[in-house]
């Protein structure tokens, strides 16, 4: 089941997204996966801030654009929970990217990226 926060994060991204997404977390559990949302929508002036970290302001670099589509409402960045806890492990989002390809065809993840790939990510294909 979506948590709490996961549905409010969904309720700002747009429809089609939060559709996918929902359809995506209902496949995954039947594969033994809990997914939930960590961020969907991010106002610009938070993406802008990310995109100084490592750069003009201290922290590791978190990510390569100022132009990210969480900004538009068109992406998530998705997690596992595991015995209550987040789990950001590689392996289940490979098995994710394969139930997205399959049962969300609208869904581009990046882990199929090959630069900037964040396996997290997932977004509305163009």
């Amino acid at each position: 089941m979506l948590g709490v926060s996961s549905k409010q994060k969904l309720t700002l991204v747009n429809k089609k997204l939060e559709d996918a997404v929902k359809r995506l977390h209902e496949a995954a559990l039947k594969e033994g996966l809990d997914v939930q949302v960590a961020c969907g929508f991010r106002p610009q002036a938070v993406q802008d801030d990310l995109w100084k970290q490592g750069r003009t302001r201290p922290g590791p670099i978190v990510t390569w654009t100022r132009h990210s589509k969480h900004s538009l409402g068109l992406a998530v960045d998705l997690f596992f929970m595991v015995n209550g806890k987040a789990d950001w492990g590689i392996g289940k989002f490979v098995a994710l990217g394969r139930i997205a390809a399959k049962e969300c065809p609208e869904l581009e993840w990046s882990g199929n990226w090959k630069i900037a790939r964040e396996f997290c990510h997932f977004q509305l294909k163009e």
